[in-house]
């Protein structure tokens, strides 16, 4: 019983494995270096790609903005905006991608429209010749971007940011649902969580399995061992 609980065991931890990697990753956004000092080198990484559908449209404008939801707690008056050098990759529809300039607020620093004043702001400078239609697709590429801190940017942002995404037009008025971003390991941890569920019940049924029978010094469970600790 124990050997074909065993081989039972190995192969649903695989599969388990196979759907987590297999399905879509969530994506995360980490601030890195000293932001809070003048001309730091810091980092804008973005783990996977951000999706964002549109919801409504606009007239022709020179941007859209992706909030960062209650990025900063102790915002002052308006929030400051490093550009990034020479900017962040997108596509719009599934199209080839293109480089657009951007700026990273670190708070609004006052409640318009659809945001708040403790939601950062990752702004694009798209042409004025842009315009937004009902069900497009804007995609913010995986990677990681660079920019100069700045004595008036908030510390705190340097952080891993968990929480939700979404788009608005430069009237602050939302043009997409929004998007959750949870930390990068959380993959990882459903599988981690899964396989100690089988774990827990092989432990079950070893110890309830009758004395004379062998369970750990049976060859198969020092193989099974040396599996899981790789």
């Amino acid at each position: 019983m124990d050997k074909h609980y065993g081989k039972n065991n190995f192969v649903c931890w695989w599969l388990a494995a196979g759907l987590v990697l297999a399905s879509p990753a969530p994506a995360a956004i980490i601030v890195s270096g000293n932001v809070g000092f003048g001309g730091a080198p810091c980092a804008l990484t973005i783990t996977h790609d951000i999706v964002l559908t549109t919801i409504s449209g606009s007239s022709p404008n020179s941007g859209v903005s992706m909030v960062i939801q209650d990025w900063t707690s102790a915002p002052d008056v308006f929030g400051d905006a490093p550009v990034f050098t020479p900017g962040l990759n997108v596509t719009v529809n599934g199209g080839p991608d293109m480089v657009v300039r951007a700026f990273l607020y670190d708070h609004f620093g006052a409640n318009i429209g659809d945001v708040t004043r403790t939601d950062g702001l990752l702004y694009f400078d798209f042409p004025s010749s842009r315009i937004w239609a009902v069900g497009d697709v804007f995609t913010i590429k995986a990677g990681s971007y660079g920019f100069s801190g700045d004595p008036d940017f908030d510390p705190a942002t340097a952080q891993t940011f968990l929480g939700e995404v979404f788009l608005v037009n430069l009237d602050a008025e939302r043009m997409s649902v929004n998007v959750a971003v949870p930390e990068p390991a959380a993959p990882l941890l459903c599988l981690l969580g899964f396989s100690g569920l089988l774990h827990r019940r092989r432990e079950i049924e070893k110890h309830s399995q009758p004395p004379n029978q062998p369970t750990a010094d049976h060859p198969e469970c020092v193989v099974r061992a040396k599996g899981h600790s790789i």
